[in-house]
């Protein structure tokens, strides 16, 4: 039954006493007032229904949201301890080396401050797993560890190699080739040198090729050809590793306006080879990306194929002028939703079924990668 409510007296007591409280002793106004308040839950009337006998009251307690993940750069991380590999003091190596070895334990151990939701630890990590390893390897090198530095460069070969032209790949082939030019292996310094030349380094690796080459053959004959043969090799191993893996996500059903022009649908699509560019103010590289689209749109014409670009900044006008491709204006948190938008810029190649089949994005898609997605689209249109 509810109880009496408190007495008027008693009431007008109470705040007057808290304005003494308050005036002396704010720290005691604060214990007052929690016992005030469990007092007024025992003696002020309960007018809520009462609950039957046989049930019992629950009380539901909103979950407070999730804080959003802050992953770690990656990039940036082993392009730092890199960095200090090849300039730190060698007395303090053993500090630096034990740093290295710890996020390699993290890599190795898949942790959730590394990784994107959903995806495979084994695969993402992998090329920052063989950076590290090159960090590693590099510096034991300085510190002629033979036979560490060996381990971990070899080790990283392994883990880095995913096909094709990068700075870092490059990087490594270079470290691997000094190793074996100070331990005397001119022959296996002088290919992983020409690796480091094609793969990205140019010219800063010729002087190390040239000497290599020369100590392990007599003489620079038959560079030339090696060198043309590898170029062929490695912009092979490009392309096939740009196809490879290929995605087949249902590009999503919408009916989306245009920056000019009547709304468009999905439908509009079909049959058709496209490219969705999915961009939006503030990401990094998203700054011209408008104007960077236009060279990618007219030789997507010139194969038949479609630039489709959709703007996630709200204010269509904020989009730019009007452009010789068409540009979407959508609800920008439904499009993000449809797209499964992780990070912009996004770059989607769509086949004339209406599957995503490859996906190119944040510093991935900054400046555009053309080449690469014309062979993504041709391999396309030859009906694979």
């Amino acid at each position: 039954m509810p109880g009496p409510s408190l007495p008027f007296g008693v009431r007008v007591h109470a705040r007057e006493l808290a304005r003494r409280l308050a005036a002396r002793q704010p720290a005691a106004l604060v214990a007052w007032v929690a016992l005030a308040l469990a007092g007024c839950a025992l003696f002020e009337p309960d007018t809520r229904p009462m609950a039957p006998p046989d049930t019992v009251a629950t009380v539901e307690v909103a979950e407070p949201p999730r804080p959003a993940r802050t992953l770690v750069d990656l990039d940036s991380l082993s392009a730092a301890l890199l960095a200090r590999a090849d300039t730190a003091d060698l007395s303090g190596r053993a500090a630096l080396d034990s740093e290295i070895r710890d996020w390699l334990a993290r890599l190795e151990f898949g942790d959730p401050e590394l990784l994107p939701e959903g995806a495979d630890p084994r695969a993402y990590l992998r090329p920052w797993r063989g950076r590290l390893l090159d960090a590693l390897g590099w510096l034991a090198y300085r510190a002629r560890d033979w036979r560490q530095a060996e381990a971990a460069l070899v080790s990283a070969q392994e883990q880095i190699h995913n096909r094709g032209t990068t700075e870092g790949y490059a990087l490594h082939f270079w470290h691997l080739g000094k190793l074996h030019a100070a331990r005397g292996r001119w022959r296996q310094a002088a290919d992983a040198f020409l690796d480091a030349e094609v793969r990205g380094m140019g010219q800063a690796a010729t002087p190390d090729l040239a000497a290599a080459w020369s100590r392990s053959r007599g003489s620079l004959r038959g560079l030339d050809d090696a060198r043309a043969a590898e170029l062929a090799r490695v912009e092979d191993e490009r392309r096939q590793s740009l196809v490879a893996g290929s995605l087949y996500q249902a590009l999503p059903a919408f009916t989306w306006p245009r920056r000019t022009g009547p709304p468009m649908s999905v439908s509009d699509l079909a049959g058709r080879r496209a490219l969705i560019a999915v961009w939006g103010p503030g990401c990094e590289g998203c700054g011209n990306f408008a104007a960077a689209l236009e060279p990618l749109a007219a030789r997507l014409a010139e194969r038949r194929a479609t630039l489709v670009a959709v703007w996630l900044g709200g204010d269509p006008a904020l989009a730019g002028p009007p452009r010789r491709y068409t540009i979407l204006t959508p609800d920008s948190a439904e499009a993000a939703r449809r797209l499964a938008v992780d990070s912009l810029p996004l770059l989607a190649v769509v086949d004339a079924k209406g599957l995503i089949r490859y996906r190119h994005s944040g510093r991935r898609a900054v400046p555009p990668p053309i080449e690469d997605i014309l062979v993504q689209i041709d391999f396309l249109g030859s009906g694979r």
